[in-house]
């Protein structure tokens, strides 16, 4: 009883459960997580860092620009069942994307050099 997966929305998903996806959603979340260097895993887990949020949020903004057979683009009530959150979650997060909210850019640079005079 106990083993299955809640079908429940608001439960997340244990960190090395990946849901059963399409073969176009795979792929395309294969390049989100080299492209920010996080294990695939990361993304339907619940940890909140500014890498995984980032790779999140362009996983879900790509997601959403992929057109279905019947010629539709994948909704956000799709994407948040797949990912286990809230519809408006997925589209606070593609906002956030867009609006370049925690960019996969940011690195950490190397300390300054010190100037001894």
């Amino acid at each position: 009883m106990f083993d299955s997966i809640s079908t429940n929305p608001a439960i997340r998903h244990p960190a090395s459960t990946v849901p059963a996806l399409p073969a176009r959603v795979r792929f395309l979340l294969d390049r989100v997580c080299t492209l920010h260097q996080v294990p695939i895993e990361a993304l339907f887990g619940a940890r909140r860092t500014a890498r995984i949020m980032a790779a999140r949020r362009h996983a879900w903004a790509e997601i959403g620009k992929l057109i279905k057979p019947d010629g539709r683009p994948i909704s956000s009530v799709q994407i948040g069942r797949w990912f286990a959150v809230d519809h408006t979650t997925v589209l606070y997060g593609v906002r956030q994307h867009r609006n370049g909210r925690y960019p996969f850019t940011r690195i950490p640079s190397k300390p300054a050099e010190r100037v001894v005079r």
